[in-house]
């Protein structure tokens, strides 16, 4: 199976894929399942299939897992979800349970928040702190963003970063 979130962690929906093959006989479908705790699991929701196969080869064996809105956990947001896939052959064989490595699911938006700083720049400046917090993407809760500067006595609105002249 083959699946690789970005900064292992996805939002919305992602592409699994997996490969299927056995010496005697064809693969019928391709089942894909996902847990957020790997007890119990849940088929797969998606647009490609309404119970978490697909048993067209011809492109290769994948689903779009849709994270938000799904039928068993409704809109994910967990730091530890799992997803496997296994083919069930025309004989009725079955392969073992493929189970990828732990990812995570961010379906919710940060929160960001503004406050202004008294700046030592210059009489009549601005400064304003920016903090960004979205604890389920693996940002730190409370982490501050540069400092940014405007000098409302400068004939141009100016954008440039404080932080060097602190």
């Amino acid at each position: 199976m083959e699946f690789s979130p970005l900064n292992n962690w996805i939002g919305g929906e992602a592409e699994i894929t997996a490969t299927a093959s056995y010496s005697d006989h064809m693969a019928e479908y391709v089942e894909f399942q996902y847990s957020t705790d790997t007890l119990s699991w849940s088929q797969l929701p998606g647009p490609d299939s309404e119970y978490g196969r697909d048993s067209i080869s011809f492109d290769g064996w994948s689903l779009t897992f849709l994270t938000e809105n799904t039928p068993v956990h409704g809109t994910i947001n967990d730091s530890s979800v799992w997803v496997r896939a296994r083919a069930v052959f025309d004989s009725g064989d079955t392969t073992d349970w493929d189970i990828s490595e732990a990812f995570g699911v961010d379906n919710t938006p940060p929160v960001f928040s503004f406050s202004d700083q008294t700046s030592p720049c210059m009489p009549g400046s601005f400064t304003l702190l920016q903090e960004i917090t979205d604890t389920h993407s693996g940002v730190l809760d409370d982490e501050n963003h540069p400092l940014f500067y405007i000098d409302w006595n400068n004939s141009e609105l100016s954008d440039t970063l404080c932080r060097d002249s602190l």
